[in-house]
């Protein structure tokens, strides 16, 4: 794997190994080192039509093994992830821009993701189901989907492969992995080490390059049975519609645009951490990101200057260094719509409490409004936007208007009103006094123009399999 770390040259990762034209190479560029860093083969056509051959190859295989050697295999890959996290943390900061110390973060967590997967497969339970008739016995069995496209995006380059290759691993499926044009090094990494786990050739393809065509390729694809996507909503819905054709199951994880209520009786200083750490995970570049804070007017103060103290004591820098809180380096989508909804609220009446001197810096704004550009759309970058508000009622209304419905906070430390106001918000995750909410062990998804379909815990696998009915007549 070390020798791996140090090539120069990469290309499609397919049937077990890297296919390197070098009449294809283009150079690789790191966002930190600001400067081509590595060289990488685009998929051709003829690429993805590999891919798909070596998947279908790899599915029988795969579909064969037993859960218990699936399991083995997810383990292994855990386990070498570990063993190599120092370099894929660094791949990943170097290719994207987070911080080393978020990077491994991302690390353990995509191994956290293959550990619970792992033992996800050994729980694939079939049922029988009692018959009308005395002379038939009726089983319910499930069995892989089989072939799945995935498309990851570049703010989590890893743990979002995780997060889907995992359960099709788990549940008998093998993959063609189309990574962000971004961050394909640190996909081609996960490949290599599922190769060095023991998966079978054929059963994880990673296809970098126009995303177009190799997404039109691999959707119009009969073979291919299932998409799984993480990206924008926009992106999200034309992909949806090229499943259409044939008829593909989907999983969609679409934009969020988060809002955050911390109500009258909140822990103030518990209230601000959390808000830091829901809304600067990666410079605020994550689809759960705090983006509309409705603080009760009550507290604003307090509040705003509990926010500006924490804030201050965050060292802003180098990504590479470890003792970096939070990165210099934003990309470049978001270096564009930061400074572009700032001056089109501070225009309709925003006050300004923090204004960073630049885009990757906080800012803290107030005296936010629906007419804002900040309040309907989802910003990915380091801006605060705080709205006042009376009631609960109006906390609630202003919250759920919205397209988008993927997460939302909520702190209170009455437990009547935190049932009412969880209950009320139309969202598919909620952190409750929790700025993190999200873990392998429970669901990940949204609602409304967030998307369908859930990822990790109990309920991930199930994405990855269809199930069978049996009826047996004596």
């Amino acid at each position: 794997m070390q020798e791996f770390f140090k090539e120069k040259q990469f290309g499609p990762f397919i049937d077990g190994k890297c296919v390197i034209d070098e009449k294809k190479l283009q150079d690789h560029p790191s966002l930190v080192l600001q400067k081509h860093w590595k060289q990488l083969a685009h998929s051709t056509k003829s690429d993805v039509m590999h891919a798909l051959a070596s998947a279908q190859r790899g599915q029988k295989v795969i579909q064969a093994l037993s859960a218990y050697e699936r399991a083995t295999i997810l383990k292994n890959m855990a386990t070498h992830l570990r063993e190599n996290g120092n370099f894929v943390a660094e791949w990943i900061t170097l290719e994207m821009g987070k911080t080393i110390r978020e990077a491994k973060g991302e690390v353990e967590y995509a191994a956290n993701y293959f550990e619970w997967f792992a033992e996800e497969a050994k729980r694939i339970y079939g049922y029988t189901a009692p018959s009308t008739q005395n002379d038939k016995h009726i089983r319910i069995q499930h069995e892989p989907i089989g072939i799945v496209a995935v498309i990851t995006p570049w703010n989590f380059p890893i743990a979002m492969a995780a997060r889907k290759v995992g359960p099709a691993i788990a549940a008998g499926c093998a993959s063609i992995v189309r990574p962000s044009t971004d961050t394909s090094l640190s996909m081609l990494a996960i490949a290599k080490i599922a190769k060095e786990a023991g998966l079978p050739d054929g059963g994880f393809n990673v296809v970098p390059g126009d995303p177009v065509m190799i997404s039109d390729l691999l959707l119009e694809a009969n073979e291919v049975r299932k998409l799984t996507f993480t990206g924008s909503t926009e992106i999200g819905k034309i992909l949806y519609g090229k499943c259409v054709s044939t008829l593909k199951k989907a999983t969609m994880e679409l934009g969020g645009h988060a809002p955050v209520l911390i109500l009258e009786d909140a822990d103030v200083e518990k209230a601000a951490t959390e808000t830091i750490n829901a809304k600067l995970r990666v410079s605020g570049q994550t689809c759960v990101c705090a983006n509309r804070i409705f603080v009760h007017h009550s507290i604003l103060e307090s509040f705003t200057e509990k926010l500006l103290e924490k804030i201050s004591t965050l060292k802003i820098g180098n990504p590479l260094e470890e003792t970096t809180d939070l990165t210099n380096v934003l990309h470049p989508s978001s270096n564009k719509k930061v400074p572009r909804q700032i001056e089109d609220a501070i225009k309709k009446g925003a006050a300004c409490l923090l204004r960073g001197q630049n885009h990757h810096e906080p800012t803290i704004l107030t005296g936010i409004t629906k007419d804002m550009d900040i309040f309907t759309e989802e910003t990915f970058g380091p801006v605060f936007p705080i709205i006042s508000f009376e009631s609960e009622e109006e906390a609630l209304a202003l919250a759920n208007d919205t397209i988008f419905g993927l997460a939302a906070y909520v702190f209170t430390q009455d437990i009547n009103k935190a049932h009412k106001i969880c209950n009320a918000l139309n969202f598919g995750i909620i952190g409750l006094n929790d700025g993190r909410p999200t873990t392998p062990q429970a669901p990940f998804g949204g609602v409304k123009a967030s998307g369908f379909g859930r990822e990790g815990g109990r309920s991930g696998i199930y994405e990855y399999l269809t199930e069978k009915t049996i009826s047996l007549k004596f």
